[in-house]
Formats: C-alpha cells, structure tokens, sequence
C-alpha cells in the first residue's frame, strides 16, 4: 500500500528528530519510565465507578482563590469520562473556590513536563486534551498494520504514532498524527539501530527487550515510545 501525505503539510524531515527539541522539553519522560498502560476495554457506558480511572497525586489549596490538583490516569480516556471526573471531584468545591484547576499525566509521565489533558473550572468548565485521545488511539489499534511492519508506537502520550516497516529491503518510519495526517520517511538501519533520517548527531532509536522504543539522543538514552500494537 503506497502511504502519501494527506492533511495539514508537513516537513519532510523526519517528525521525531524536527520537533525533538520543542516536545521533549515540554512533555519529558527521561527520567521516568513508561509504564505500558493497563488494558481498556470497557466503553463509557461500562464504568460505573470512576474512581478505578485515576489517582490524585497532589493538591494545593489557596482558598479561596483557587484550589489545584494533579490527577494521574490509568490510560486514555474519553472527553466525557474527563467531564465525569472533574465534576466528581470538585462537586462539593466549586462554590468554595473562583477557580479549581486540575491536570491530567498519563503513566510515565512526569510531573512538571507537560500534560495529556486539563479540566480547569476557570470558572467554568474547559476541557482540553493535548495528547492522542482515547478515541484515536482506539481507532489506530483496530486498522491493520502494513506489511513488513515492526509494530505500532505511542510516543509518550503526545498526539504522535508511528511505525518502523521494511518496503523492498528500504527502512521507513511512517507517522500518523491524530488529524489523519501521515508522513512517511526513510531511515537507515545499522544493526539493532534505526537511524533517523539524513542526521548528523547520530540520533537513533532502538527497540528494547519490552517491545517499547527508547530513543539514543546526543548519546543520552531516553524512553521514548510504548508500544502498542
């Protein structure tokens, strides 16, 4: 199957490296490894107590100006599960307070770099999602991979999935990000190494003993992708 770009445009250099520097400042799981997610199966209309889809973590109280928390989540979850939770936890709060806002980290990420979504009472209710959705990730895990395709990783919670396949003895790196759109780029692979693009530094991923992909950038190693299919 011929992969073409469709979508908003993207640079054909490959996504990973291009944006390395902006994502993993912002969204960083180097020095905490991803935790594959436990399976989700059950749909909205399953869960009936939503206390089994998340942990608070951390609270910090300035009533009455604001009060803020920092939920950690089991795994994706739909916009209506976030709604559901956010009024669950502040439902005897919000006429205490004149904002409550509350960050969503996903397993493996760490406090401080980023978030996979928020719901902030600012003072009403905004729901935000920055990762890939629940929805999303579902829909990618049902599609058929291509031939000769290693697999299929979630890099850390951001809205970016890619695969490592072979096409006539050529490596490639396809990317699929959450509006549709796909890139796929070459790369070159040395070994257990998969070189990304035509870089100078180096960079390369590795698939570990787990099946997840850790990332070797200007010689540190970083864990980079779970995998998920």
């Amino acid at each position: 199957m011929d992969v073409k770009e469709k979508g908003k445009p993207r640079n054909k250099t490959f996504l990973i490296l291009s944006l390395l520097g902006i994502i993993y400042l912002s969204y960083a799981v180097a020095t905490t490894p991803p935790t594959a997610p436990a399976p989700n199966t059950k749909t909205d209309k399953d869960v009936e107590n939503l206390s089994n889809l998340y942990k608070i973590e951390k609270v910090d109280d300035l009533a009455p100006i604001k009060k803020t928390y920092l939920i950690r989540l089991n795994d994706e979850i739909s916009k209506d599960h976030l709604k559901n939770i956010a009024n669950e936890i502040t439902s005897n709060e919000r006429s205490k307070y004149e904002r409550i806002f509350i960050t969503y980290l996903l397993p493996g990420m760490k406090d401080g770099h980023g978030a996979w979504s928020t719901t902030h009472f600012n003072p009403d209710l905004e729901i935000k999602i920055y990762g890939s959705t629940y929805e999303f990730k579902s829909k990618l895990k049902k599609n058929i991979l291509e031939e000769n395709s290693l697999g299929l990783w979630d890099v850390n919670g951001i809205a970016i999935f890619f695969e490592i396949l072979n096409k006539e003895n050529k490596w490639f790196i396809k990317t699929t990000y959450d509006d549709g759109s796909i890139v796929l780029d070459k790369c070159n692979k040395n070994g257990d190494k998969f070189i990304l693009g035509n870089n100078i530094l180096g960079d390369y991923l590795i698939v570990n003993d787990n099946g997840n992909v850790d990332l070797f950038y200007k010689g540190k190693k970083h864990n980079f992708a779970i995998k998920i299919k």
